[in-house]
């Protein structure tokens, strides 16, 4: 499977509309600071830029990508779908019991932080990750869906 960083689901996020840091910290479920590193090493980099949008006592900074960024975000979703295909390939081979999920959990174990950004984008089924109920950030993404028991 392709390597996948933090930066890509950052790129990928604003790509899709999202501008503030709150917002893409919500989506990938993470603490903010994390989120604000990488857009800061992201400006650094020439891939965002700042803006100020609002007025007055209202303004807020947001984030948009430069030319440079939006062709490395596209790149990235590129990527970040490949990725969430092989994996809901081998989640469905687990489903219908064809590989043992213990196999895979080990080989998934890397993604699984970008799994709430692969369901955002909806690339990847819900019911898909039942099997991987014990790895605690998955337990934490079917909790925020209710009663995951009703899926299956």
């Amino acid at each position: 499977m392709s390597n996948l960083t933090f930066e890509d689901a950052v790129l990928a996020l604003i790509l899709d509309g999202a501008e503030d840091p709150n917002e893409i910290a919500s989506i990938l479920r993470v603490d903010v600071d994390e989120v604000k590193r990488a857009l800061k090493n992201l400006e650094l980099e020439g891939l965002v830029k700042v803006e100020e949008k609002g007025f007055w006592i209202f303004k807020k900074k947001v984030y948009k990508l430069t030319s440079k960024g939006y062709e490395k975000a596209v790149e990235a979703k590129k990527r970040i779908s490949k990725v969430a295909e092989e994996i809901k390939n081998t989640l469905e081979k687990v489903k219908k019991g064809l590989i043992s999920k213990d196999t895979v959990i080990s080989e998934l174990e890397p993604y699984v932080p970008f799994f709430p950004l692969f369901l955002y984008f909806n690339l990847l089924d819900l019911m898909l990750l039942l099997p991987l109920i014990e790895l605690p950030l998955i337990a934490g993404i079917l909790e925020d869906y209710g009663d995951y028991e009703d899926l299956g």
